[in-house]
Order: C-alpha cells, then sequence, then structure tokens
C-alpha cells in the first residue's frame, strides 16, 4: 500500500493488537523494520526453532574442571582443553556450570556456509604457507654445517633434525586433510541458572578472523617442536590469562576490552528470547543472527538462526514498519511477529512433520490471530495428512457468508 493509500485509511487499522505466525525459514530479528511497532511495541514476540536443528544437549562441568580464580572469575576447562574465562559480573548462586561444544557450520544457513568455507580455505592457505615457510627455514637453519662429532651432541642434533622434520610433515598432512574437507569453527557453549532464569554465553574466538590459524603461526618455533594438541594448549592458556588481565565488561560486547576476539567473558548472556528479545551475531563477518531458548529445565539449548532469509522477507511484507522511510512499510506495519523455523538447517531447509506439528503448538500457545506459511514443494495430493487435520483442528471455521 501506498503512503497515501495509508494516510487515506488511517493509522487505527494498520494491525495493531494482531500477531502473525510466520511458518518459514525463519525471521531475523536484527532485519531493518522488524524492530517495533508505531506504538513502540516490540515488533518479534518469540522466535522459535520447531524443528530442533539448533539444540544443543549441555551437560554439567565436573568439580575438577570448574575453579575460582581471586579475581571472581570461574576458569572452565572445555572439549580439546578448551580454557574458558567467565565474567566476574555473572551471577551463578549454585556455582554450577555446563557445558558443551557446537560445529557452527551445523547451524549456519547454507549459502552463507558455503561462502565462509571458501573465506576459511583462502584465509587457511595464506597462514598456512608462512608456518610451512617457518618450518622449512627452521630445518634448513639447523642443516647448516656438519653435525657435531660429540656423541651425545650429535644424538640431540639428530632428535632435533627428526623432530623439524615431523613439523614439517604434519603441516604437509593438515593442509591436505583442510583442503578435502574444512568442519568449520566450533564454538564453546556454557549455561548457567543466575538465580530467576537460564543464561548461555559462547567462546567464539575459532569464528573471529580465522583466529585458529592465526594463532598457530603467531606462536613462536620452538627448538624443541611440541606436536600441534600441546600448541594449542598453550595459545589457550596465553589468550585466557590476557582475558583475565582485562576489566572486562559485561553490559555491552562492543565496549568490551579484552584484546581477543570472541572469548567467552566478553559475551552478553542471553536467556529465552521472549523473556528479553536479545540476538547476537557470531564473529564480525558472519551477519547472521541468532538467538537461544531453553528447554527440559536447562539441559537443551536451542540456537535459533535462520536457515534462508525468506522468513524475514515474509515477515517484512506483512508488518515491516519504517518510520523513516513509511513507503517500505509492511501491509500491517501494527502487527507483531511470532517467528516459527519450520525449515531445517540439517536437511537443506526442507521442512518436516515434527517441525510442522511444533509449530501449531506454538502458534496456539502465543495465541496468534494468523498463520502465514508460503513454504513447501509439490506434492501427490493436496489438504491431506496429519499436519493439514491438526491445522483443521486449531484453526476456527470461517464466518458464514
Amino acid at each position: 500500500m501506498s503512503e497515501q493509500g495509508h494516510s487515506r485509511v488511517g493509522t487505527a487499522v494498520d494491525g495493531r493488537g494482531c500477531v502473525i505466525a510466520v511458518f518459514d525459514s525463519g525471521v531475523d530479528p536484527a532485519a531493518a523494520g522488524l524492530a517495533q511497532t508505531p506504538s513502540g511495541a516490540p515488533k518479534v514476540l518469540d522466535v522459535i526453532d520447531c524443528t530442533g536443528s539448533g539444540d544443543v544437549k549441555m551437560a554439567p562441568l565436573p568439580a575438577d574442571r570448574v575453579s575460582v580464580l581471586e579475581s571472581g572469575a570461574v576458569r572452565l576447562v572445555g572439549d580439546r582443553s578448551r580454557v574458558l574465562l567467565t565474567n566476574a559480573t555473572w551471577k551463578n548462586p549454585d556455582g554450577k556450570w555446563r557445558y558443551a561444544s557446537k560445529w557452527l557450520f551445523d547451524i549456519l544457513p547454507g549459502r552463507l556456509r558455503k561462502r565462509i568455507k571458501a573465506e576459511r580455505k583462502k584465509t587457511f592457505r595464506v597462514h598456512h604457507r608462512a608456518a610451512e615457510a617457518a618450518a622449512t627455514n627452521a630445518l634448513g637453519e639447523h642443516m647448516k654445517g656438519s653435525p657435531p662429532k660429540d656423541e651425545v651432541q650429535h644424538a640431540d642434533w639428530r632428535k632435533q633434525k627428526e623432530e623439524l622434520e615431523e613439523r614439517l610433515n604434519i603441516l604437509k598432512n593438515l593442509k591436505v586433510f583442510v583442503e578435502a574437507e574444512d568442519p568449520g569453527p566450533v564454538i564453546d557453549c556454557v549455561s548457567w541458572h543466575d538465580g530467576t532464569c537460564w543464561r548461555a554465553a559462547f567462546d567464539s574466538r575459532e569464528v573471529e578472523s580465522g583466529q585458529e590459524f592465526s594463532e598457530f603461526e603467531s606462536v613462536p618455533l620452538p627448538e624443541a617442536v611440541n606436536c600441534l594438541a600441546d600448541l594449542q594448549r598453550e595459545v589457550d592458556e596465553v589468550l585466557s590469562q590476557a582475558a583475565a588481565s582485562q576489566a572486562v565488561r559485561a553490559d555491552s560486547l562492543k565496549d568490551a576490552s579484552s584484546s581477543v576476539k570472541g572469548v567467552l567473558a566478553d559475551f552478553y548472556p542471553m536467556t529465552n528470547f521472549s523473556a528479553e528479545r536479545a540476538w547476537s551475531q557470531f564473529g564480525d563477518n558472519y551477519s547472521c543472527s541468532f538467538c537461544v531458548n531453553f528447554y527440559d529445565d536447562g539441559d537443551i539449548l536451542s540456537i535459533v538462526t535462520d536457515c534462508s532469509p525468506h522468513g524475514t522477507h515474509v515477515a517484512g511484507i506483512a508488518a515491516s514498519y519504517h518510520p523513516e522511510q513509511p513507503e517500505l512499510n509492511g501491509v500491517a506495519p501494527g502487527a507483531q511477529i511470532i517467528s516459527c523455523k519450520i525449515g531445517d538447517s540439517r536437511l537443506g531447509s526442507m521442512e518436516t512433520g515434527t517441525g510442522l506439528t511444533r509449530a501449531l503448538s506454538a502458534a496456539l500457545r502465543h495465541k496468534v490471530d494468523v498463520i502465514n506459511m508460503s513454504y513447501g514443494e509439490p506434492v501427490h495430493e493436496v489438504n491431506a495428512g496429519r499436519f493439514v487435520s491438526l491445522a483443521e483442528e486449531v484453526t476456527p471455521p470461517p464466518p458464514p457468508p
């Protein structure tokens, strides 16, 4: 509808009071026009992953992997011996922490995943060439001149030569592995109960500008070369010490003072989207918004991302509100949105019966007025099946003519 058309009908019929459930690929709460309604109410009331594709099973960290520091921060040891530091301002009355790691590519939209893989491969090649050149030069320097004649010195010289050769072999083998298939970065997920609700924070240092590559290159080449796992542990310790020495603010991601991007302590803790409507992003380069929900008394952490921009497009057509550019408004700028993601990221955005049923349940729970589902594929028989039966049960009959 044009701006002139809106002025004719007035603001009383802009959809305010109406809640629209969007059954689709997911709605990005950070998208332009989806922040609030003309009355100042939040535009997106809830963002739900009905497919379970972003579910993470959280497990309690054992006591030997949790230690409280003098600063009040807590040192956690996650998978791969990853050292994590919490923020001292976070409230955790019972002192219990839950942890899990997650391959980030499992929850990213397909097209974004493809782009990031190409960029990571390019970044890896740059850092890998530098590391391989350093290892080659170290071996060359070691081989200059004649081996010591003293038996003990000769044995040490030979041992160091073998280790330098092995490092070079490891780097060559690593190149073959990563070039074949990049599994992507891993994010560390930490959750706890703050006395009021469950909260989650994430360590995404691997996501930030290929730090898992640059960290490896930045470690000085020791005389006695260690294995890659030992080097990773050394880097983690250095990063954790650096984070501990910083006065990290918990009220803003952008104002965090830690010199290392993506560390756990810099993350602003999130709870169920419907409670605080908070969203964040993994890394500056990913441009993929996410939010979280908890289920089963904190056992399941749901990381909600969209699997394509289609759902956001649909929500914008229906209800976007652009106060500075009203010509961009949706059909009902006063309406509010419930995002029900029915496209499973693990199945190339295909919907499933389970996801559709959960979406209907969410629509009933939120007492929505309209359900939009412009989603699907050709079928042999229309208006048939279990989902259609459930939809007919929850949808009131049309009014008489």
